[in-house]
Parts: C-alpha cells; sequence; structure tokens
C-alpha cells in the first residue's frame, strides 16, 4: 500500500493515508484530533514557581546529580520567563551559583554576564562580583573540571568516509548487499564509528537538553523567546530552520510523533521547492544496499540513505490505525509555511506516504533514551518514559546478531559505535539490535518478530552451546567474580569494572557465547555508559 496509486494511470496520485486513517479512529480517540497541536505561552508565574522549586533543590543539594536537578529547574524557569521579564535574570544568576558548585567556571562567568544583561537588579550585582571573582581565581589554581565530553574514533577517520574508522570499510557480501567489514584486527573497547543523528527529538523535560543536538545541562542553555519548550546550546542551534516550523507546536498524548515532523520538516529545508523533493524521494525511495553507501556527509546524500534504512511495511496498517501518520500530517499543514508548499491534492498525497515511510523507518531504526519514572507503576515495575530519540543512517550496515561484537550507544546527537569482543581482520561487524544479551532464545526471537525484523540465525542463536568446561573457566576467573561481585555498586568502582571487563572479554570474547560473557558485556556497556555520563556532567 506504500507509494501504491490510485490507478495505474501515469497521472493517478497516491492513494489517500489521511482518509482510511480517520476510517479507522476509534470514538474514544476523537478527542485527541481536538487538539494535536497547541502553543503553551510564556506565563512568569510559573517561572517563578520552577525557580522556587530548584532553589529547594540547590538547598538540598548533596551531589552533583541533585545541583543537575536544580539546574534544570531554573532551565524550566527561564522557558517559562515572559520576554523582558526579571525571573530571566534571577534564574540565570542562580544558574551560575550550581555551576560555580560544580567547578563549571566558564558556564558560571557566562551565566553572570547573561544575568547583567537580561537586568539583573542593581543592588544584587556585589553577590555576581563576589561570584565572579572566585571563579576567576579558581580558574588560576587550575582546580576546574574538564569540558564536556566528545566521543573520538579510536583510529584516524577512513579518507571516503569519515565518520568510520580506517580499521573498518564497507564490503560487499555474497548476497551482493554491503556491511561494515573490519580491514584490521580490533581490540576491545575501540570507537570505530560516530555518526551524527539524521534526526533528533525531546520529548519531554525541555530544560534538560538544547532542542536541537541534544547537548546536555552542562552548557550555558539560552530559551526560546517564543515558545516554553525549547533551549539552544548555541547560535548555530538557535538559527535551525526547523525549531523555526515547529516553535510552539507540542502534541500532548502524541508527543512521540514529534521526531517524525522533524524528519519531515529536514527533508523539506534541503530543497528550493515541493517538486525538487518529490524527483528526489521518487528516484530514492527503496532500499538499494548492493549500491556503495554514500557519504553521509553531504546533506542530500545523507538523505538519501535515510530513505533507503530498513523497515518493514507489514507496519502500515498500525500506523494508519494507530493515527501515526494523520497527527504529523495535520501539523506539518497547520505550520503556514508547509501549508502553501504542499498546495495542491497531488503533492498533499505525496506528503502522506512520506510521512508513512519516515514513520516507518523510525519505528524500525531509532535509538531512544529512557529514564526510569519511580512514581509510575507498571505490571513490570517502573514504567521507562523516553526522554529523547534520534535515527541514524548507518545502522543497516552493521546488522544484526545476538552475540554482538559492536556496541551501539548515544552521545548528545551522536551514535556511537564500540567493539565488544576481539575482532579479527575481514569479519562482519554486528550490534543487538535490542538490549537482550541475557535473554533466552525463545524470547528474543519473539521481540524481533515483534519489532517486524527477520527471524536471527547468528552463532548464538543456531550455533552449538558452550560446553560445562568453559562455562567452569569463565566463572572462576577472577575477572568475573570481581565483575559479578561489585556491579551492585558499580558507581563506586567504574574504572575498575571497566577495566575488568576489557581484560575478560580479551581473554574470552571469541569463546562460545553463554550467559557468563552476556554478563560481562552488559556489565562493560552499563560501565562505559555511566562513565560517559560522567565525564559529560
Amino acid at each position: 500500500m506504500l507509494w501504491k496509486k490510485e490507478s495505474t494511470k501515469e497521472s493517478a496520485m497516491y492513494v489517500d493515508f489521511c482518509g482510511i486513517s480517520l476510517k479507522k479512529l476509534r470514538m474514544s480517540d476523537e478527542h485527541l484530533l481536538d487538539d494535536i497541536s497547541s502553543t503553551l505561552n510564556k506565563n512568569d508565574s510559573v517561572a517563578l514557581q520552577k525557580r522556587m522549586i530548584g532553589n529547594e533543590l540547590f538547598r538540598a543539594a548533596c551531589d552533583a546529580g541533585k545541583l543537575y536537578d536544580a539546574i534544570n529547574m531554573y532551565n524550566e524557569s527561564l522557558c517559562f520567563a515572559e520576554p523582558k521579564s526579571s525571573h530571566i535574570s534571577l534564574a540565570y544568576a542562580n544558574r551560575s551559583s550550581c555551576f560555580l558548585k560544580l567547578k563549571r567556571y566558564n558556564e558560571c562567568l557566562i551565566d553572570i554576564d547573561l544575568a547583567i544583561e537580561a537586568g539583573y537588579p542593581e543592588n544584587l550585582l556585589q553577590k555576581l562580583e563576589k561570584r565572579k571573582h572566585a571563579c576567576l581565581e579558581a580558574i588560576k589554581t587550575g582546580s576546574m573540571v574538564p569540558t564536556a565530553y566528545e566521543p573520538k574514533l579510536s583510529f584516524e577517520p577512513d579518507e571516503t568516509y569519515p565518520y568510520l574508522a580506517n580499521a573498518v570499510n564497507f564490503q560487499r557480501g555474497e548476497n551482493g548487499k554491503y556491511s561494515v567489514v573490519a580491514k584490521e584486527n580490533i581490540d576491545v573497547g575501540q570507537t570505530i564509528a560516530i555518526e551524527e543523528a539524521f534526526t533528533t527529538c525531546l520529548h519531554m523535560r525541555y530544560g534538560s537538553k538544547c532542542t536541537i543536538c541534544l547537548k546536555n545541562v552542562t552548557t550555558n542553555l539560552i530559551p526560546c523567546k517564543k515558545c516554553t519548550i525549547a533551549m539552544f546550546c548555541s547560535d548555530e542551534c538557535q538559527r535551525s530552520s526547523i525549531h523555526e516550523y515547529e516553535c510552539g507546536v507540542v502534541m500532548g498524548e502524541l508527543v512521540d510523533n514529534m521526531e517524525n515532523v522533524r524528519s519531515i520538516l529536514k527533508a523539506i529545508g534541503m530543497f528550493a521547492n515541493v517538486d525538487e523533493l518529490m524527483n528526489f524521494v521518487e528516484e530514492n525511495k527503496k532500499d538499494n544496499a548492493t549500491e556503495p553507501p554514500a557519504n553521509i556527509t553531504d546533506a542530500k546524500l545523507n538523505y538519501r540513505e535515510f530513505l533507503r534504512c530498513r523497515f518493514n511495511a507489514e507496519y502500515l496498517p498500525y500506523l494508519l490505525g494507530a493515527m501515526d501518520v494523520y497527527p504529523v500530517y495535520k501539523i506539518l499543514m497547520d505550520i503556514p509555511k508547509v501549508g502553501a508548499m504542499f498546495n495542491t491534492q497531488r503533492k498533499r498525497r505525496f506528503l502522506m506516504h512520506l510521512i508513512a515511510q519516515h514513520s516507518l523507518i523510525k519505528l524500525y531504526n531509532s535509538q531512544n533514551n529512557a529514564f526510569i519514572d519511580i512514581g509510575t507503576k507498571t505490571v513490570l515495575g517502573d514504567k521507562e518514559v523516553m526522554l529523547d530519540s534520534m535515527t541514524g543512517v548507518i545502522h543497516k550496515y552493521f546488522g544484526h546478531s545476538c552475540a554482538p561484537n559492536v556496541h551501539l550507544t548515544t552521545v548528545n546527537n551522536k551514535l556511537v559505535y564500540y567493539t565488544l569482543r576481539p575482532i579479527k581482520r575481514g569479519e562482519p561487524l554486528r550490534i543487538s539490535v535490542s538490549q537482550f544479551l541475557l535473554e533466552p532464545k525463545e524470547k528474543r526471537q519473539k521481540i524481533l518478530l515483534a519489532q517486524g525484523k527477520p527471524i536471527c540465525k547468528c552463532e548464538r542463536c543456531e550455533g552449538p552451546s558452550a560446553s560445562k568446561l568453559q562455562r567452569k573457566q569463565l566463572a572462576s576467573d577472577p575477572d568475573y567474580i570481581f565483575i559479578s561481585t561489585n556491579m551492585v555498586k558499580a558507581r563506586e568502582h567504574l574504572q575498575e569494572i571497566n577495566e575488568k571487563c576489557v581484560s575478560f572479554l580479551t581473554k574470552y570474547g571469541r569463546m562460545t557465547w553463554c550467559s557468563e560473557i552476556g554478563e560481562v558485556v552488559t556489565a562493560y556497556t552499563t560501565t562505559r555508559s555511566l562513565q560517559w555520563s560522567t565525564l559529560q556532567y
């Protein structure tokens, strides 16, 4: 049904997806259509409430985590403060106090300047001058914390594909499709690819990250002057054409669709007019993995790779029935600039199908960051709530394995791939598309089927099981014993556990997969993520 036309005539239009969606809409969901998009207005009363909460968190702060919670509330206060309000300068000043305590002196100095520029009360300026002097003195002594972590390749970048390490490359397999293959032996823990996400979206906690690049609260985030759900880390992000379109639009219960809205807006912004976009999509909308990958540092070639990402078209009826296409279409058409572009029925039908393809690609390829909402319980325990999501385009070249040799994680708006086990020259690199390293085969296969992915036939699913002798050897290894004993207090032993994991996986990572290897791989990815989080904050 995707990209299906109403007839075989050359002039025929694509079928009407939104008409299909509305027919499938359940009566109980009609209220969702009435308020899909709305504008949250600036409100000094809310700004004050947020700042007061930040003050309470600051006073009670006993560790860095609480201080970052306070910064987050000051950021939300900035988001809601009305133009030229005194709450703006007060929130910046209070945020500078947090940065001072965190020994982030450069950020503290920037916030002091922002507070003064915003009209900080003259009778309180002495406090800021004292804080500024403390920062400058601390900088002289060299006691400030390092700048935020930025991932780096473990090797020189490839000349053709600079987002790949030169230790790997794309190689055509016997099936004619390309995959990422090792050019040399690669040790455990080596970063072999860093890709900037094609799309990003912050779904909640709008004061926690830059709305465009997802940089976190360790930066001097600046609020949007018009809406209450966007902050920016730089002038470049503030000038983003994407937010110019979406400013003030929120989706309530349908907020998870916002990444699809953004991906369409990004595509629209690449072309001079809709006809150019339509011609480009028509040429590139089908997966053709038998062609060499494009250099994704070029915007349009990056979009071509996005359009050719894997997806499962069988999920289209679900998208139409669950209203995933119609809300995105309605939000886009309600944006005056977009509505004016898609001003004919032919163009609007094309837009419906483009939304459907983007939605299917996201469903199959998106990486989500979640946090535990302790106050909300499910049958499985505390509820995981999606904080942000992003979608890259080189994911498909790594393939899937339930016994992966590479892990995919995210840092800000970057997708980072690093090795989990020793890799030999000529071996293809494989990631686990779901985090089920400790799950039994039956459950893994059910999860893959539920996600619309093919049945896995990797070494773990189809190969022999580890022997009792092997498992006994692994379980008695001193590194394994240290890891399993100390993971309950992982934050207190991050570096040691990380080193033990690398040691263990270097020795045994090429042996037949078993639960002991799975436990260590899980410990390694967990502690490495915690280390990166510590460096980011």
